[in-house]
């Protein structure tokens, strides 16, 4: 029986390291790649990634969306985006957004684009919740509506993105004072619910 006692004994301890070793194998990861070191933080990232961690996955997305220490690949590291983003990372989300948007590394689909910037938005991305209310606005993989293109974007800015108050600033001139009330209140109403 003690000898079942210090089995279970190690293995809780065991258990309770296994978190803080992935996260001093990410922490040595984010400094080697701050360093310049692309070499270690693609193999720290590799380790970390191969657990499934969402924010090595998106630094792997990262590292070949850049070329930093791999050669460029948009195809990889949309791969990567997207093995992060089915896991919630919203940074990745927004980027694999980004990818679908313009075409970069997979087939362009301003749909999907829209689909994975509302995710990112529904977690705060400012830069998602502009995208989203400029794809309203032009009607890109959503069916235009003033009213959510104002609402997106006063999101954006109520979350302190510069670029959406200049794109609010542009688009009161396309839309009538009760579609802007409209787009307040529904944005009152998410951020109530957000926030």
């Amino acid at each position: 029986m003690n000898r079942f006692k210090k089995t279970i004994h190690l293995l809780m301890v065991v258990l309770f390291l296994l978190p803080l070793a992935a996260a001093a194998d990410y922490e040595t990861a984010i400094d080697a790649y701050l360093k310049g070191d692309y070499k270690t933080a693609l193999h720290e990232f590799k380790v970390i990634a191969k657990q499934g961690d969402p924010k090595a996955l998106f630094h792997l997305g990262n590292m070949y969306e850049n070329g930093k220490g791999v050669p460029k690949s948009l195809t990889k590291a949309a791969k990567w985006y997207l093995k992060s983003a089915e896991k919630g990372y919203a940074n990745a989300q927004y980027n694999l957004g980004v990818s679908y948007y313009n075409g970069e590394g997979v087939k362009k689909s301003y749909k999907n684009a829209v689909k994975w910037w509302r995710k990112a938005a529904q977690q705060g991305v400012d830069d998602a919740q502009l995208n989203l209310g400029i794809a309203y606005a032009k009607g890109e993989g959503v069916k235009q509506d003033l009213v959510k293109s104002y609402m997106w974007a006063n999101i954006a800015s109520t979350y302190g993105n510069v670029e959406s108050k200049k794109f609010i600033e542009h688009i009161v001139y396309s839309i009538t004072l009760k579609q802007m009330n409209d787009g307040e209140k529904l944005s009152n109403d998410w951020l109530d619910k957000y926030e």
